[in-house]
């Protein structure tokens, strides 16, 4: 007799056992967070912003991410990623920054995990900047939380 490589239970199973995507309608848009450094380099730090985390959805498993956080005074930094969607949702994101205030251009690499149920998390993050008058560089690190936060506070984000 001929086994069948998908039953009605098999296809249940299969479901079941499937990314946690499917519990996830709300990670896809426009998501408000607010970001807590709470260590920069070895030292203690607490600086907060909010910003507006885009999400593309691509399948069940994958999305793609951007975040533009404006800066008064200075260039944007935009941010630019992927996730991956599994038992916690990983977010990586590389961004950059061309001060206009002064000679400096950023760049980071952030590490964003989220728990599914509440879209909140931690990260981590190593930036390398750049002096284009002196040829100074300065390296940092930080960490702290992600934070989901009610839409109204990102209203007059882009």
């Amino acid at each position: 007799m001929k086994r069948r490589l998908f039953t009605p239970f098999g296809a249940i199973v299969m479901l079941l056992w499937s990314s946690t995507a499917f519990c996830l309608p709300s990670f896809n848009g426009d998501i408000c967070y607010t970001v807590h450094v709470t260590q920069r380099k070895l030292a203690p730090a607490d600086e907060t912003f909010t910003g507006k985390l885009h999400v593309k959805k691509l399948n069940s498993k994958n999305c793609s991410v951007y975040l533009l956080a404006p800066q008064p005074d200075d260039g944007p930094a935009v941010f630019t990623g992927n996730c991956i969607i599994a038992d916690k949702i990983y977010i990586n994101m590389v961004e950059t920054q061309v001060h206009t205030s002064e000679p400096w251009v950023d760049s980071e690499i952030m590490q964003v995990t989220l728990e599914p149920a509440t879209l909140s998390g931690s990260f981590h993050q190593v930036s390398n900047d750049y002096n284009t008058s002196t040829g100074d560089t300065d390296h940092d690190y930080a960490t702290g939380t992600f934070s989901k936060v009610d839409k109204s506070n990102c209203l007059n984000l882009p």
